[in-house]
């Protein structure tokens, strides 16, 4: 299989993955990511075991019109298990909803069930993103 490429909207990173051998490096700065409406999270499950089918899943959702960007950041789930895991959680937890507003995601199609349950805990159920991140600065 050759290298899959993706831009990730979040970091502004460019992020190539291999099968085999296993491998993703990342090119660019992690900075500030690129301005997004729609964003496909495939979630660290999906990315791990069928990059694949998150490249094929991406394309699909790209050329559909669903989706303007794509992540592969970890909705942090996995933070709870780690000593100081609460801690740990909910900083990154901080840094991503930045993130999501800074590039100003109102949508995410999330593959992973464990990622829609964390990322409706971190961002609130349904309502909009954008009212969601001006009752927290409030």
């Amino acid at each position: 299989m050759d290298a899959c490429v993706f831009r990730d909207a979040l970091t502004g990173s460019t992020v190539r993955c291999t099968a085999n051998p296993l491998e993703a490096t990342v090119e660019g700065e992690h900075g500030c990511g690129d301005p997004c409406r729609s964003l496909f999270f495939p979630g660290c499950s999906l990315i791990n075991y069928a990059m694949g089918l998150v490249q094929a899943v991406h394309r699909t959702l790209l050329e559909a019109g669903c989706v303007d960007g794509v992540s592969l950041v970890c909705c942090g789930k996995i933070l709870e298990f780690e000593p100081q895991g609460e801690m740990r959680r909910a900083a990154f937890e901080r840094q991503l909803v930045e993130r999501i507003a800074a590039t100003g995601v109102l949508r995410i199609v999330a593959a992973c069930p464990n990622c829609v349950r964390e990322l409706r805990a971190a961002l609130g159920a349904d309502a909009p993103l954008s009212a969601r991140m001006r009752a927290r600065k409030g």
